[in-house]
């Protein structure tokens, strides 16, 4: 269950063509993650009428590898299947799917970001809302949060928190259309929350 959950969570960004060469990645910082760091989420599901119908804990490990003569980081759940994959470029953090068997990737969190930039995902584009607010989750407080709504032709698909520092996805939030309602109309049905980061 955690597995398809995880699956589902982090996957829900762009699979589009690579547009950038690979080989022109930023350095790593001393805050960014790294071979071996560790992130656990909790991870909740909800209903129409917000009650929360289960939650569970789940936690994705870094391994570096070599995809296609790039390095990337590969975050794997406990049984040691890949989930998504991760390279910092000169754009921002760049992902690719790991569970759909493509190679393509695309842009996962834009940086430097300003409010009001915009970047393609799976469902439509993704648009940046705040940048160095403050959000509080069971990993603690952080204040240089980036906050990215992601929306298709009709509706809110998805929230985005991300720190630019250390464990890149802090909190995510992903919707769905209420029965009977318009597309337009959703609510919140998961959640993943950060719980802690070991770099």
């Amino acid at each position: 269950m955690a597995l398809s959950i995880a699956a589902c969570a982090l996957l829900f960004v762009s699979c589009g063509k690579d547009t950038e060469d690979p080989d022109t990645t930023d350095p790593v910082t001393g805050t960014d993650p790294i071979n071996n760091s560790t992130w656990i989420y909790k991870v909740s599901e909800l209903n129409e009428a917000g009650d929360t119908t289960s939650s569970s804990t789940t936690t994705l490990t870094a391994t570096e590898t070599s995809i296609e003569g790039s390095t990337w980081l590969k975050l794997s759940d406990p049984s040691g299947a890949g989930v998504i994959a991760m390279q910092k470029r000169s754009d921002g953090w760049w992902y690719m799917n790991l569970q759909g068997g493509s190679t393509a990737s695309s842009l996962w969190y834009k940086t430097p970001a300003n409010a009001g930039d915009t970047y393609p995902y799976i469902y439509g584009i993704c648009t940046v809302d705040e940048v160095n607010t403050s959000l509080t989750v069971s990993a603690g407080n952080f204040t240089d949060i980036t906050h990215v709504e992601g929306h298709d032709d009709n509706s809110l698909e998805d929230e985005f928190w991300f720190t630019s520092t250390g464990a890149v996805l802090v909190k995510f939030d992903t919707y769905d259309a209420k029965s009977g309602q318009p597309e337009s109309d959703v609510y919140k049905k998961g959640s993943w929350e950060l719980v802690s980061f070991n770099r």
